[in-house]
């Protein structure tokens, strides 16, 4: 992984520590705009683990919100 990538994915874990089950997915929308404004792409496999590491701060209904956006990025 890349440093610019590194240290994006570095800011968006030390606001995720601190955010609420419901308000993760518009952090990770926040965070993906922020990479795509710094021309940071993440690829599929990038997104998946960043997922998983935060799956267990989601809210069974956040959760189901962001498996079907997973479904849909796996495609």
């Amino acid at each position: 992984m890349d440093n610019k990538k590194e240290l994006i994915l570095k800011d968006f874990i030390k606001l995720a520590a601190n955010t609420k089950g419901e308000d993760m997915l518009p952090l990770l929308l926040a965070f993906k705009d922020k990479a795509a404004a710094e021309n940071i792409e993440f690829t599929k496999d990038d997104i998946e683990n960043i997922f998983l590491n935060m799956e267990g701060a989601l809210s069974s209904e956040e959760l189901e919100k962001a498996e079907k956006i997973m479904s849909i990025l796996r495609h």
